[in-house]
Protein backbone atom coordinates (compact mmCIF):
# COMPACT_ATOMS: atom_id res chain seq x y z
CA UNK A 1 0.00 0.00 0.00
CA UNK A 2 1.35 3.59 -0.55
CA UNK A 3 -1.23 5.19 1.38
CA UNK A 4 0.52 5.08 4.56
CA UNK A 5 0.58 8.16 6.04
CA UNK A 6 4.05 9.76 5.82
CA UNK A 7 5.80 10.52 9.13
CA UNK A 8 6.31 13.88 8.73
CA UNK A 9 2.50 14.51 8.43
CA UNK A 10 2.02 11.74 11.20
CA UNK A 11 4.16 13.64 13.84
CA UNK A 12 1.32 16.19 12.92
CA UNK A 13 -1.58 13.73 14.50
CA UNK A 14 -0.31 13.22 17.75
CA UNK A 15 -1.80 14.47 20.98
CA UNK A 16 0.93 17.06 21.39
CA UNK A 17 -1.35 19.13 19.27
CA UNK A 18 0.51 21.62 16.30
CA UNK A 19 -1.51 24.33 15.61
CA UNK A 20 -1.86 24.05 12.05
CA UNK A 21 -2.30 27.89 11.30
CA UNK A 22 1.13 29.22 13.21
CA UNK A 23 3.19 25.41 14.13
CA UNK A 24 3.31 26.07 17.65
CA UNK A 25 2.13 23.58 20.09
CA UNK A 26 -1.23 24.65 21.36
CA UNK A 27 -2.85 24.03 24.97
CA UNK A 28 -3.71 20.95 24.32
CA UNK A 29 -1.27 18.65 25.74
CA UNK A 30 -1.08 14.65 27.21
CA UNK A 31 -1.37 16.66 30.81
CA UNK A 32 -4.21 18.32 29.87
CA UNK A 33 -7.57 16.86 31.64
CA UNK A 34 -9.78 15.33 28.35
CA UNK A 35 -13.71 17.05 29.29
CA UNK A 36 -15.41 14.13 30.73
CA UNK A 37 -17.29 14.01 27.82
CA UNK A 38 -15.19 12.93 25.47
CA UNK A 39 -14.59 9.44 27.34
CA UNK A 40 -17.68 8.34 27.52
CA UNK A 41 -18.31 9.45 23.58
CA UNK A 42 -15.20 7.38 23.43
CA UNK A 43 -16.88 4.47 25.24
CA UNK A 44 -20.08 5.03 23.32
CA UNK A 45 -17.89 4.88 19.83
CA UNK A 46 -16.34 1.31 21.25
CA UNK A 47 -19.49 -0.16 21.71
CA UNK A 48 -21.14 0.65 18.78
CA UNK A 49 -17.87 -0.57 16.75
CA UNK A 50 -18.13 -4.14 18.39
CA UNK A 51 -21.44 -4.42 17.03
CA UNK A 52 -20.11 -3.66 13.29
CA UNK A 53 -20.82 -7.03 10.73
CA UNK A 54 -18.89 -7.66 7.40
CA UNK A 55 -19.78 -5.46 5.02
CA UNK A 56 -18.77 -8.12 2.28
CA UNK A 57 -20.13 -11.06 3.47
CA UNK A 58 -23.51 -10.81 1.83
CA UNK A 59 -24.89 -11.15 -1.64
CA UNK A 60 -27.96 -9.36 -0.60
CA UNK A 61 -27.98 -5.21 -1.48
CA UNK A 62 -30.27 -3.94 1.13
CA UNK A 63 -28.33 -5.72 4.18
CA UNK A 64 -24.91 -4.93 2.48
CA UNK A 65 -26.21 -0.98 2.63
CA UNK A 66 -27.23 -0.94 6.02
CA UNK A 67 -23.63 -2.55 7.32
CA UNK A 68 -21.95 0.14 5.45
CA UNK A 69 -24.25 2.96 7.30
CA UNK A 70 -23.46 1.45 10.71
CA UNK A 71 -19.32 1.24 9.81
CA UNK A 72 -19.60 4.91 8.60
CA UNK A 73 -21.70 6.08 11.88
CA UNK A 74 -18.12 4.61 13.30
CA UNK A 75 -15.70 6.00 11.39
CA UNK A 76 -17.47 9.30 11.77
CA UNK A 77 -18.25 9.75 15.05
CA UNK A 78 -14.35 8.74 15.90
CA UNK A 79 -13.87 11.51 13.54
CA UNK A 80 -16.06 14.01 15.98
CA UNK A 81 -14.07 12.65 18.93
CA UNK A 82 -10.62 13.18 17.82
CA UNK A 83 -11.34 16.47 15.93
CA UNK A 84 -12.73 17.45 19.58
CA UNK A 85 -9.93 16.20 21.49
CA UNK A 86 -7.12 17.40 19.07
CA UNK A 87 -9.20 21.25 19.26
CA UNK A 88 -9.33 20.91 15.66
CA UNK A 89 -12.25 21.85 13.13
CA UNK A 90 -15.37 22.48 14.62
CA UNK A 91 -17.30 23.51 11.45
CA UNK A 92 -15.72 20.02 9.81
CA UNK A 93 -17.36 18.40 13.15
CA UNK A 94 -20.55 19.74 12.92
CA UNK A 95 -20.71 18.54 9.07
CA UNK A 96 -20.10 15.19 10.21
CA UNK A 97 -22.40 15.29 13.59
CA UNK A 98 -25.10 16.32 11.05
CA UNK A 99 -24.57 13.29 8.93
CA UNK A 100 -24.58 10.78 11.97
CA UNK A 101 -28.01 12.73 12.94
CA UNK A 102 -29.56 12.59 9.42
CA UNK A 103 -28.43 8.81 9.25
CA UNK A 104 -30.07 7.61 12.62
CA UNK A 105 -33.62 9.65 11.18
CA UNK A 106 -33.13 7.61 8.43
CA UNK A 107 -32.36 4.27 10.47
CA UNK A 108 -35.80 4.90 12.21
CA UNK A 109 -37.45 5.76 9.07
CA UNK A 110 -36.48 2.55 7.24
CA UNK A 111 -37.39 0.37 10.21
CA UNK A 112 -41.11 1.70 10.20
CA UNK A 113 -41.60 0.60 6.35
CA UNK A 114 -42.79 -2.97 5.40
CA UNK A 115 -40.37 -5.56 5.24
CA UNK A 116 -40.70 -5.78 1.19
CA UNK A 117 -39.36 -2.64 0.61
CA UNK A 118 -34.98 -1.94 0.18
CA UNK A 119 -35.28 1.86 0.49
CA UNK A 120 -31.45 1.93 0.53
CA UNK A 121 -31.47 0.55 -2.56
CA UNK A 122 -34.12 2.45 -4.05
CA UNK A 123 -32.11 5.46 -3.19
CA UNK A 124 -28.96 4.17 -4.71
CA UNK A 125 -30.77 3.84 -8.17
CA UNK A 126 -32.01 7.36 -7.61
CA UNK A 127 -29.05 9.01 -6.65
CA UNK A 128 -27.30 7.56 -9.77
CA UNK A 129 -29.76 8.51 -12.17
CA UNK A 130 -29.42 12.18 -10.44
CA UNK A 131 -25.96 11.95 -11.64
CA UNK A 132 -26.86 11.07 -15.56
CA UNK A 133 -29.23 13.41 -15.39
CA UNK A 134 -26.81 16.29 -14.22
CA UNK A 135 -24.02 15.05 -16.84
CA UNK A 136 -26.84 15.44 -19.37
CA UNK A 137 -27.91 18.71 -18.60
CA UNK A 138 -23.95 20.02 -18.25
CA UNK A 139 -23.65 18.72 -21.86
CA UNK A 140 -20.29 17.05 -20.06
CA UNK A 141 -18.22 13.43 -20.97
CA UNK A 142 -17.10 11.67 -18.11
CA UNK A 143 -15.34 8.62 -19.42
CA UNK A 144 -15.42 6.67 -16.28
CA UNK A 145 -19.13 7.46 -14.80
CA UNK A 146 -19.42 3.57 -14.45
CA UNK A 147 -16.45 4.10 -11.45
CA UNK A 148 -18.67 6.89 -10.57
CA UNK A 149 -21.85 5.27 -10.24
CA UNK A 150 -20.61 1.96 -8.33
CA UNK A 151 -16.90 2.23 -7.41
CA UNK A 152 -16.54 -1.31 -6.22
CA UNK A 153 -16.20 -4.48 -8.30
CA UNK A 154 -18.82 -6.65 -6.51
CA UNK A 155 -21.66 -7.18 -7.94
CA UNK A 156 -23.90 -6.68 -5.08
CA UNK A 157 -23.95 -3.37 -5.43
CA UNK A 158 -24.03 -3.38 -9.74
CA UNK A 159 -27.42 -2.62 -10.05
CA UNK A 160 -30.59 -1.52 -8.22
CA UNK A 161 -34.51 -2.00 -7.47
CA UNK A 162 -36.47 1.30 -8.05
CA UNK A 163 -39.01 1.52 -5.05
CA UNK A 164 -40.03 4.22 -2.14
CA UNK A 165 -36.84 6.28 -1.49
CA UNK A 166 -35.55 7.57 1.92
CA UNK A 167 -37.20 10.82 2.36
CA UNK A 168 -34.99 13.96 2.65
CA UNK A 169 -33.83 14.11 5.75
CA UNK A 170 -30.77 17.35 5.65
CA UNK A 171 -32.96 20.59 4.59
CA UNK A 172 -35.95 21.68 7.14
CA UNK A 173 -36.00 18.13 8.97
CA UNK A 174 -35.64 19.97 12.54
CA UNK A 175 -39.16 20.89 11.90
CA UNK A 176 -40.56 18.01 10.14
CA UNK A 177 -39.12 15.93 12.40
CA UNK A 178 -38.92 17.57 15.66
CA UNK A 179 -40.39 14.70 17.96
CA UNK A 180 -37.78 11.92 16.49
CA UNK A 181 -34.94 14.47 16.64
CA UNK A 182 -35.07 14.86 20.31
CA UNK A 183 -36.27 11.88 21.25
CA UNK A 184 -33.04 10.91 19.84
CA UNK A 185 -30.42 13.26 20.71
CA UNK A 186 -32.05 14.41 24.34
CA UNK A 187 -31.07 17.99 22.72
CA UNK A 188 -33.31 20.70 21.14
CA UNK A 189 -34.33 20.07 17.32
CA UNK A 190 -33.23 23.33 16.59
CA UNK A 191 -29.37 22.47 16.96
CA UNK A 192 -29.76 20.27 13.87
CA UNK A 193 -29.99 23.60 12.17
CA UNK A 194 -26.88 25.07 13.52
CA UNK A 195 -24.82 21.58 12.49
CA UNK A 196 -26.34 22.62 8.99
CA UNK A 197 -24.73 25.62 8.80
CA UNK A 198 -21.51 24.38 10.21
CA UNK A 199 -21.78 22.27 6.44
CA UNK A 200 -22.46 25.32 4.61
CA UNK A 201 -19.91 27.36 6.43
CA UNK A 202 -22.05 29.78 7.61
CA UNK A 203 -20.76 32.90 9.47
CA UNK A 204 -23.18 32.34 12.42
CA UNK A 205 -21.23 28.65 12.58
CA UNK A 206 -17.79 29.92 12.40
CA UNK A 207 -18.72 32.22 15.55
CA UNK A 208 -19.34 29.33 17.96
CA UNK A 209 -15.35 29.17 17.47
CA UNK A 210 -14.95 32.75 18.48
CA UNK A 211 -15.00 31.98 23.14
CA UNK A 212 -12.44 32.81 24.79
CA UNK A 213 -11.95 28.85 25.84
CA UNK A 214 -11.01 28.50 22.20
CA UNK A 215 -7.33 26.87 21.55
CA UNK A 216 -7.32 28.59 18.24
CA UNK A 217 -9.62 31.00 17.48
CA UNK A 218 -12.03 30.42 14.12
CA UNK A 219 -11.32 26.78 14.90
CA UNK A 220 -11.89 24.84 18.41
CA UNK A 221 -15.22 24.81 19.71
CA UNK A 222 -16.70 26.54 22.77
CA UNK A 223 -16.88 24.20 25.80
CA UNK A 224 -20.72 24.37 25.38
CA UNK A 225 -20.57 23.61 21.58
CA UNK A 226 -18.26 20.99 21.98
CA UNK A 227 -19.91 19.05 24.44
CA UNK A 228 -23.29 19.34 22.26
CA UNK A 229 -21.13 17.86 19.27
CA UNK A 230 -20.01 15.09 21.45
CA UNK A 231 -23.89 14.20 22.48
CA UNK A 232 -25.51 14.50 19.55
CA UNK A 233 -22.44 12.43 17.84
CA UNK A 234 -22.72 9.81 20.42
CA UNK A 235 -26.56 9.53 20.57
CA UNK A 236 -26.65 9.50 17.09
CA UNK A 237 -23.97 6.57 16.62
CA UNK A 238 -26.23 4.88 19.20
CA UNK A 239 -29.34 4.86 17.67
CA UNK A 240 -27.94 3.89 14.41
CA UNK A 241 -26.18 0.42 15.90
CA UNK A 242 -29.44 -0.35 17.91
CA UNK A 243 -29.04 0.37 21.42
CA UNK A 244 -29.62 4.46 22.14
CA UNK A 245 -30.46 5.48 25.99
CA UNK A 246 -28.57 2.38 27.32
CA UNK A 247 -25.39 1.97 29.12
CA UNK A 248 -23.01 4.38 27.99
CA UNK A 249 -25.15 6.88 26.20
CA UNK A 250 -26.49 7.73 29.42
CA UNK A 251 -22.74 8.37 30.86
CA UNK A 252 -22.86 10.82 27.85
CA UNK A 253 -25.46 12.28 28.09
CA UNK A 254 -24.83 13.38 31.71
CA UNK A 255 -21.30 14.25 31.09
CA UNK A 256 -22.05 16.58 27.56
CA UNK A 257 -25.28 17.97 29.81
CA UNK A 258 -22.62 19.51 32.59
CA UNK A 259 -20.68 20.92 29.60
CA UNK A 260 -23.90 22.70 27.40
CA UNK A 261 -26.96 22.64 29.98
CA UNK A 262 -29.87 22.59 27.72
CA UNK A 263 -32.88 20.35 28.37
CA UNK A 264 -35.58 19.64 26.06
CA UNK A 265 -39.13 20.86 26.78
CA UNK A 266 -42.10 18.49 26.45
CA UNK A 267 -43.75 19.08 22.65
CA UNK A 268 -47.11 21.23 22.83
CA UNK A 269 -49.34 19.65 19.99
CA UNK A 270 -49.49 17.05 17.29
CA UNK A 271 -46.03 15.08 17.88
CA UNK A 272 -43.39 15.22 14.44
CA UNK A 273 -41.89 11.78 14.02
CA UNK A 274 -39.61 10.88 11.11
CA UNK A 275 -42.11 7.99 10.64
CA UNK A 276 -44.67 9.89 9.52
CA UNK A 277 -42.51 11.49 6.62
CA UNK A 278 -43.47 10.25 2.97
CA UNK A 279 -40.67 8.70 0.97
CA UNK A 280 -39.36 10.48 -2.45
CA UNK A 281 -40.59 9.97 -5.45
CA UNK A 282 -39.57 6.29 -6.54
CA UNK A 283 -36.84 6.82 -9.63
CA UNK A 284 -37.49 3.96 -12.53
CA UNK A 285 -33.44 3.39 -13.49
CA UNK A 286 -32.75 -0.18 -13.73
CA UNK A 287 -29.49 -0.19 -15.27
CA UNK A 288 -26.33 -2.02 -14.33
CA UNK A 289 -22.84 -0.52 -13.27
CA UNK A 290 -20.24 -2.92 -13.40
CA UNK A 291 -17.32 -1.57 -14.24
CA UNK A 292 -13.84 -2.80 -14.35
CA UNK A 293 -10.93 -2.42 -11.05
CA UNK A 294 -9.34 0.22 -11.06
CA UNK A 295 -5.97 0.40 -12.74
CA UNK A 296 -2.56 0.16 -10.27
CA UNK A 297 -1.23 3.15 -12.11
CA UNK A 298 -3.76 5.04 -9.92
CA UNK A 299 -2.33 4.50 -6.88
CA UNK A 300 1.02 5.93 -8.32
CA UNK A 301 -1.16 9.11 -9.41
CA UNK A 302 -2.47 9.63 -6.23
CA UNK A 303 0.96 10.20 -4.26
CA UNK A 304 2.04 12.71 -7.02
CA UNK A 305 -1.15 14.72 -6.97
CA UNK A 306 -0.70 14.80 -2.80
CA UNK A 307 2.80 16.07 -3.10
CA UNK A 308 1.74 19.10 -5.31
CA UNK A 309 -1.63 19.62 -2.72
CA UNK A 310 1.19 19.74 -0.05
CA UNK A 311 2.66 22.46 -2.12
CA UNK A 312 -0.71 24.21 -1.48
CA UNK A 313 -0.94 23.77 2.36
CA UNK A 314 2.67 25.01 2.29
CA UNK A 315 2.62 27.98 0.64
CA UNK A 316 -1.14 28.70 2.86
CA UNK A 317 0.45 27.71 5.86
CA UNK A 318 3.86 29.83 5.35
CA UNK A 319 1.65 32.62 5.00
CA UNK A 320 2.05 35.74 7.24
CA UNK A 321 -0.32 34.81 10.28
CA UNK A 322 -2.46 38.45 10.82
CA UNK A 323 -4.72 36.63 13.11
CA UNK A 324 -2.04 35.67 15.75
CA UNK A 325 -2.13 38.52 18.19
CA UNK A 326 -4.68 39.19 21.11
CA UNK A 327 -8.61 38.21 19.57
CA UNK A 328 -9.49 41.83 20.90
CA UNK A 329 -7.59 43.27 18.35
CA UNK A 330 -8.16 41.45 15.13
CA UNK A 331 -11.26 41.49 12.30
CA UNK A 332 -13.34 38.63 13.28
CA UNK A 333 -14.72 39.07 10.53
CA UNK A 334 -11.87 38.35 8.36
CA UNK A 335 -9.97 36.13 10.74
CA UNK A 336 -12.80 33.51 11.30
CA UNK A 337 -13.01 32.19 7.66
CA UNK A 338 -9.84 32.78 6.97
CA UNK A 339 -8.23 30.02 10.17
CA UNK A 340 -11.43 27.75 9.14
CA UNK A 341 -9.98 27.34 5.82
CA UNK A 342 -6.53 26.78 6.86
CA UNK A 343 -7.40 24.21 8.87
CA UNK A 344 -10.18 22.63 6.95
CA UNK A 345 -7.27 22.37 4.36
CA UNK A 346 -5.15 20.12 6.09
CA UNK A 347 -7.93 18.32 7.44
CA UNK A 348 -9.00 17.47 4.20
CA UNK A 349 -5.39 16.49 2.87
CA UNK A 350 -4.67 14.84 5.71
CA UNK A 351 -7.89 12.86 5.31
CA UNK A 352 -6.84 11.24 2.32
CA UNK A 353 -4.49 8.63 3.75
CA UNK A 354 -5.39 5.22 4.69
CA UNK A 355 -4.63 5.40 8.63
CA UNK A 356 -7.15 8.38 8.34
CA UNK A 357 -11.25 7.58 8.22
CA UNK A 358 -12.81 7.82 4.57
CA UNK A 359 -15.48 10.76 5.31
CA UNK A 360 -13.14 13.86 6.44
CA UNK A 361 -11.69 14.80 3.16
CA UNK A 362 -14.67 14.81 0.84
CA UNK A 363 -16.78 17.03 3.88
CA UNK A 364 -14.32 18.73 4.08
CA UNK A 365 -13.34 20.07 0.42
CA UNK A 366 -17.04 20.50 -0.05
CA UNK A 367 -17.05 23.13 2.78
CA UNK A 368 -14.24 24.44 1.41
CA UNK A 369 -15.37 24.57 -2.49
CA UNK A 370 -18.59 26.36 -0.81
CA UNK A 371 -16.74 28.78 1.37
CA UNK A 372 -14.65 29.80 -1.92
CA UNK A 373 -16.93 30.15 -4.26
CA UNK A 374 -18.80 32.35 -2.40
CA UNK A 375 -16.33 34.37 -1.67
CA UNK A 376 -15.36 34.28 -5.05
CA UNK A 377 -18.78 35.65 -6.08
CA UNK A 378 -19.02 38.25 -3.34
CA UNK A 379 -16.04 39.79 -4.39
CA UNK A 380 -16.09 39.44 -7.90
CA UNK A 381 -18.10 42.86 -8.81
CA UNK A 382 -15.38 45.42 -7.87
CA UNK A 383 -17.27 48.16 -8.19
CA UNK A 384 -17.38 49.87 -3.79
CA UNK A 385 -21.50 49.99 -3.84
CA UNK A 386 -22.07 46.38 -5.05
CA UNK A 387 -19.14 45.02 -2.57
CA UNK A 388 -20.52 46.81 0.35
CA UNK A 389 -24.17 44.90 -0.98
CA UNK A 390 -22.97 42.09 -0.78
CA UNK A 391 -20.84 41.95 2.20
CA UNK A 392 -23.97 43.54 4.21
CA UNK A 393 -26.06 40.92 2.31
CA UNK A 394 -23.76 37.54 3.69
CA UNK A 395 -23.72 39.33 7.36
CA UNK A 396 -27.76 40.18 7.62
CA UNK A 397 -28.00 36.54 6.53
CA UNK A 398 -25.82 34.47 9.27
CA UNK A 399 -27.42 37.48 11.51
CA UNK A 400 -30.97 36.20 10.51
CA UNK A 401 -30.38 32.72 11.08
CA UNK A 402 -28.65 32.71 14.21
CA UNK A 403 -31.60 34.82 15.52
CA UNK A 404 -34.19 32.68 13.87
CA UNK A 405 -32.09 29.67 15.86
CA UNK A 406 -32.21 31.70 19.02
CA UNK A 407 -35.80 32.13 18.71
CA UNK A 408 -36.15 28.60 18.29
CA UNK A 409 -33.99 27.47 20.38
CA UNK A 410 -35.55 29.25 23.56
CA UNK A 411 -39.39 27.65 22.86
CA UNK A 412 -37.38 24.28 23.46
CA UNK A 413 -35.28 24.56 26.28
CA UNK A 414 -35.57 26.09 29.52
CA UNK A 415 -32.36 27.19 30.07
CA UNK A 416 -31.83 30.48 28.59
CA UNK A 417 -28.07 30.04 29.18
CA UNK A 418 -27.92 27.50 27.57
CA UNK A 419 -28.80 29.52 24.82
CA UNK A 420 -26.64 32.34 25.38
CA UNK A 421 -23.30 30.30 26.07
CA UNK A 422 -23.96 28.43 22.50
CA UNK A 423 -25.20 31.25 20.13
CA UNK A 424 -22.88 34.13 21.96
CA UNK A 425 -19.40 32.95 22.76
CA UNK A 426 -17.97 36.47 23.19
CA UNK A 427 -21.19 37.74 25.01
CA UNK A 428 -23.65 40.52 23.16
CA UNK A 429 -21.47 43.49 21.33
CA UNK A 430 -21.19 45.28 18.21
CA UNK A 431 -20.35 42.23 16.36
CA UNK A 432 -21.45 42.05 12.42
CA UNK A 433 -22.75 39.10 13.24
CA UNK A 434 -24.92 40.81 15.59
CA UNK A 435 -26.03 43.56 13.66
CA UNK A 436 -28.63 43.88 10.92
CA UNK A 437 -28.04 46.40 8.54
CA UNK A 438 -31.39 46.24 6.80
CA UNK A 439 -34.95 47.58 7.64
CA UNK A 440 -36.90 44.72 9.38
CA UNK A 441 -39.16 44.19 6.90
CA UNK A 442 -36.80 43.11 3.98
CA UNK A 443 -34.91 39.60 4.09
CA UNK A 444 -31.55 39.43 3.07
CA UNK A 445 -31.18 37.03 -0.07
CA UNK A 446 -27.79 35.86 -1.16
CA UNK A 447 -27.23 32.82 -4.27
CA UNK A 448 -27.21 29.28 -3.14
CA UNK A 449 -24.20 27.21 -3.70
CA UNK A 450 -24.78 26.39 -6.77
CA UNK A 451 -25.30 29.82 -8.01
CA UNK A 452 -21.89 30.88 -6.56
CA UNK A 453 -20.24 27.42 -8.47
CA UNK A 454 -22.31 28.62 -11.52
CA UNK A 455 -20.26 31.92 -11.65
CA UNK A 456 -16.92 30.70 -11.10
CA UNK A 457 -14.39 31.52 -14.09
CA UNK A 458 -11.12 29.04 -12.92
CA UNK A 459 -10.25 27.43 -16.87
CA UNK A 460 -12.77 24.91 -16.34
CA UNK A 461 -16.56 24.22 -17.60
CA UNK A 462 -18.64 25.65 -15.17
CA UNK A 463 -20.88 22.78 -15.00
CA UNK A 464 -17.49 20.62 -13.95
CA UNK A 465 -17.85 22.51 -10.78
CA UNK A 466 -21.72 21.85 -10.42
CA UNK A 467 -21.02 18.15 -10.54
CA UNK A 468 -18.54 18.00 -8.25
CA UNK A 469 -20.45 19.84 -5.80
CA UNK A 470 -23.07 17.13 -6.20
CA UNK A 471 -20.49 14.08 -6.24
CA UNK A 472 -18.92 15.58 -2.78
CA UNK A 473 -22.23 15.72 -1.15
CA UNK A 474 -22.77 12.03 -1.38
CA UNK A 475 -20.31 11.43 0.73
CA UNK A 476 -20.76 14.75 2.82
CA UNK A 477 -24.26 13.17 3.99
CA UNK A 478 -22.86 9.33 4.08
CA UNK A 479 -25.59 8.55 1.53
CA UNK A 480 -25.68 4.83 -0.14
CA UNK A 481 -23.65 6.22 -3.07
CA UNK A 482 -21.04 8.00 -0.93
CA UNK A 483 -20.81 5.05 1.66
CA UNK A 484 -20.02 3.04 -2.07
CA UNK A 485 -16.86 5.41 -2.61
CA UNK A 486 -15.83 4.97 1.28
CA UNK A 487 -15.14 1.74 1.20
CA UNK A 488 -13.87 1.23 -2.45
CA UNK A 489 -10.63 0.63 -1.03
CA UNK A 490 -9.19 -1.61 1.66
CA UNK A 491 -5.92 -2.02 3.01
CA UNK A 492 -5.39 -5.41 2.80
CA UNK A 493 -3.53 -5.95 6.34
CA UNK A 494 -5.68 -4.32 8.15
CA UNK A 495 -9.37 -4.78 6.59
CA UNK A 496 -9.40 -0.45 6.89
CA UNK A 497 -11.75 1.28 4.19
CA UNK A 498 -10.53 4.48 2.82
CA UNK A 499 -11.71 6.47 -0.21
CA UNK A 500 -12.24 5.37 -4.09
CA UNK A 501 -9.39 6.75 -6.25
CA UNK A 502 -11.55 9.15 -8.01
CA UNK A 503 -13.70 10.13 -4.92
CA UNK A 504 -10.20 11.10 -3.27
CA UNK A 505 -8.47 13.21 -6.24
CA UNK A 506 -12.09 14.81 -6.29
CA UNK A 507 -11.59 15.94 -2.89
CA UNK A 508 -8.06 17.21 -3.28
CA UNK A 509 -8.90 19.32 -5.96
CA UNK A 510 -11.47 20.38 -4.06
CA UNK A 511 -9.88 21.62 -1.50
CA UNK A 512 -6.75 23.04 -3.13
CA UNK A 513 -9.04 25.16 -4.62
CA UNK A 514 -11.65 26.55 -2.25
CA UNK A 515 -8.87 27.50 -0.24
CA UNK A 516 -7.02 29.41 -2.61
CA UNK A 517 -10.47 31.46 -3.62
CA UNK A 518 -11.13 31.69 -0.07
CA UNK A 519 -7.09 33.24 0.39
CA UNK A 520 -7.76 35.23 -2.83
CA UNK A 521 -11.29 36.61 -1.60
CA UNK A 522 -9.58 37.63 2.08
CA UNK A 523 -6.18 38.18 0.74
CA UNK A 524 -6.66 42.25 0.61
CA UNK A 525 -8.26 42.32 4.33
CA UNK A 526 -5.55 39.81 5.63
CA UNK A 527 -2.82 42.04 3.82
CA UNK A 528 -4.44 45.38 5.65
CA UNK A 529 -4.67 43.67 9.25
CA UNK A 530 -0.91 42.54 9.05
CA UNK A 531 0.32 45.66 7.25
CA UNK A 532 1.55 43.94 4.28
CA UNK A 533 2.24 44.86 0.76
CA UNK A 534 0.32 43.83 -1.78
CA UNK A 535 -0.07 39.76 -2.12
CA UNK A 536 -0.22 39.24 -5.72
CA UNK A 537 3.76 37.60 -6.40
CA UNK A 538 2.19 35.15 -3.65
CA UNK A 539 -1.30 34.59 -4.71
CA UNK A 540 0.19 34.47 -7.96
CA UNK A 541 1.87 31.63 -6.98
CA UNK A 542 -1.27 29.94 -4.70
CA UNK A 543 -2.40 29.22 -7.91
CA UNK A 544 -0.22 27.99 -9.56
CA UNK A 545 0.28 25.34 -7.51
CA UNK A 546 -3.79 24.55 -7.52
CA UNK A 547 -3.37 24.72 -11.56
CA UNK A 548 -0.63 21.23 -10.74
CA UNK A 549 -3.08 20.28 -8.61
CA UNK A 550 -5.84 20.45 -10.94
CA UNK A 551 -3.65 18.60 -13.63
CA UNK A 552 -2.64 15.57 -11.88
CA UNK A 553 -6.66 15.06 -10.28
CA UNK A 554 -8.24 15.15 -13.82
CA UNK A 555 -5.93 12.33 -14.64
CA UNK A 556 -7.70 9.85 -11.61
CA UNK A 557 -11.51 11.43 -11.66
CA UNK A 558 -12.06 12.88 -15.69
CA UNK A 559 -14.41 15.27 -14.52
CA UNK A 560 -13.77 18.82 -16.31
Amino acid sequence: MTDALPEDIKSLTTSHHIDVVSGRNVAATQTDPLPSYLPSLDEVISHADQRVESVFDTDDQEEGLKKLHHLSAVHRAYDVHNLLAGRESALLAGALTRSLVEGGLAERWISSRPAEEAPRSATLAAERQNIIDAIAESDLSVPNLERWNNPLSSPVFADSKPGPVIPNVQAGISRSATTSLETMLLLPAPLMDVFGMCSHVNHAATWLTAGDDSAELGVTPSTAFAAVLAQAAGTSAASIAGFNHRGPVLDLIAASTAGHDFDVLASLGREKRIEDVKPRKATASVETWSGPPPLAVLDDLLDELREEALVVWSLVKEAPNPFGGPIHEVNLTSALPYQAARDLLWLSIRGTYADCSPFMAPTGARMLLEQGSELAWRFSNPSDSELLKRYQSHMDDATDRKKAVENRLRTRTSSVQAVESLLYPRGRGNFAIDTRRRPSSESAVIPGPLDHLGELSLGATEPFWELAYKLLTQCAHATPLGLLHSVARVDPTTGQPFLSHEMTALSLHAACMGAALTMRGLSPLIANQAGLSSPMDWLVELFKAVSRVQYKAQQIHFLG
